[in-house]
């Protein structure tokens, strides 16, 4: 993908999430009772017991249900939406990562301060947003030239109280690495949607009673550098180097299965394996959080025998949880029409996630290709499936996990790891030949 590409994909995002806060402000000063409130708790919490697995598997029940107290128990006054959001976001903390109230897209008002428009100059500007920051404990700092500076207050806010705030929002007893990812990937974005503060940025540094002045950075630069899932709104595409005998395919969520062009696409890169005789083969599903789709019609890139999937489900039915141990089919046996055999690379990292984590995990149980990058943020055991619904009064959106997918009797580490180790959580998907020719020179080396 072009600069221009990844700016227009940027502007896109930023636009919908626009058009969504302008809708949204209508409601800005709207507040809810505390019997509506109630109904909305009652109704989030009902649908959690009556549908997810285990809501306990986080924490022990007198814990969930002390939290749950206390949630009710600020219930007692009238709250506007993003009161109320971030209220029961709390609850967050105790649930699993396809169990969520999504801060990022549900709260009122935050989007359209990224995005202004300049008539006069009859094109888009954004606002500046606060830089990538590193997090060591409850300590912050942002890297300037080769060194990291530690940013004590941003203003007038400690960066203590900012941080320990965050901390509070994920749950700790998921994959770390994934949730400091997260939070660093978020920062920006929390600092405006709670804490009200956005550029330019008023901050004292290195303990320094001194006031110091950051600008911010465009958002177009920060959703590059922090890894952020921007391009999974990209349409899916692929790259043919002939000359290296390389080609790669980039899908960015599995919805597009639910769509012909994605699969006109897919036979297209086959047409062109097969024109050129390809024979370096790269997926790249290191910007795919998943989707409702399961994608099973890439594994055809290449030949194969019988595919199977093997792992245990768990899932409420009426009479109490019921658990599915299953090894099936997922697709029959494929043969391209080249007589080149074909070396096969998937490249995953932390933005690789549910049905893409999955597909994955079949790749390498049945020995198809070459798992390359980082640490995925699936856990091998982890809830999942999840499915929408809307609380009736605030009509705050939330996410509940419908099973318990366990691939633990053929994955042993906490996330799925890469065959070969290459960084890529910032690639964003620009991998260069270059950068394909090194994978490959490295997987000679030490095969």
């Amino acid at each position: 993908m072009r600069l221009n590409d990844n700016f227009r994909c940027v502007v896109m995002i930023l636009i919908i999430f626009f058009v969504h806060s302008v809708v949204s402000a209508q409601n800005k000063n709207v507040s809810f009772s505390p019997k509506e409130l109630k109904e909305d708790a009652d109704y989030y919490f009902n649908m959690v017991e009556m549908h997810h697995p285990d809501p306990y598997a986080y924490s022990s029940v007198q814990a969930y249900e002390k939290k749950k107290i206390k949630i009710y128990d600020q219930l007692n006054k009238y709250m506007t939406r993003e009161d109320f959001l971030w209220t029961m976001a709390s609850m967050n903390a105790y649930m699993d990562s396809h169990s969520r109230i999504n801060i990022s897209v549900y709260s009122d008002y935050i989007y359209e301060r990224f995005l202004t428009i300049e008539n006069k100059r009859g094109r888009d500007s954004f606002q500046k947003v606060f830089p990538i920051v590193e997090v060591k404990g409850n300590k912050l700092y942002i890297p300037y030239r080769s060194k990291l500076i530690e940013i004590n207050e941003i203003d007038g806010i400690s960066s203590e109280m900012i941080l320990n705030f965050m901390y509070s929002l994920f749950n700790w007893k998921l994959p770390v690495e994934r949730n400091r990812y997260d939070m660093k990937s978020l920062f920006s974005f929390y600092l405006d949607l709670y804490f009200n503060i956005r550029a330019p940025y008023v901050v004292k540094v290195n303990k320094s009673k001194k006031n110091e002045i950051i600008q911010g950075i465009d958002p177009v630069e920060y959703s590059k550098q922090s890894g952020l899932n921007m391009l999974s709104a990209s349409e899916s595409r692929f790259e043919i180097y002939p000359s290296s005998s390389i080609g790669i395919i980039h899908v960015y969520n599995l919805n597009d299965f639910n769509s012909e062009n994605l699969l006109k696409m897919l036979q297209e890169f086959r047409d062109s394996i097969s024109k050129y005789s390809l024979q370096y083969l790269f997926l790249d599903l290191s910007n795919n959080l998943g989707g409702n789709g399961r994608g099973f019609e890439l594994l055809d890139i290449v030949s194969h025998d019988t595919i199977y999937e093997s792992r245990s489900i768990t899932r409420k039915e009426k009479g109490g949880n019921e658990k599915y141990n299953i090894h099936e089919i997922v697709r029959y046996p494929y043969t391209d029409s080249s007589s080149i055999k074909k070396t096969f690379f998937v490249l995953h990292g932390i933005n690789t996630a549910s049905n893409a984590d999955y597909l994955c995990r079949i790749i390498k149980m049945n020995n198809l290709g070459i798992l390359v990058g980082e640490n995925t943020a699936e856990p091998t055991q982890a809830f999942s499936y999840s499915f929408r619904y809307e609380m009736p009064n605030t009509k705050i959106e939330f996410w509940i996990a419908s099973q318990f997918v366990d691939y633990s009797a053929f994955f042993g580490d906490e996330t799925l790891s890469p065959d070969i180790h290459w960084e890529l959580n910032y690639k964003r998907g620009d991998f260069t030949e270059g950068d394909l020719k090194e994978i490959i020179d490295c997987w000679k080396t030490n095969k």
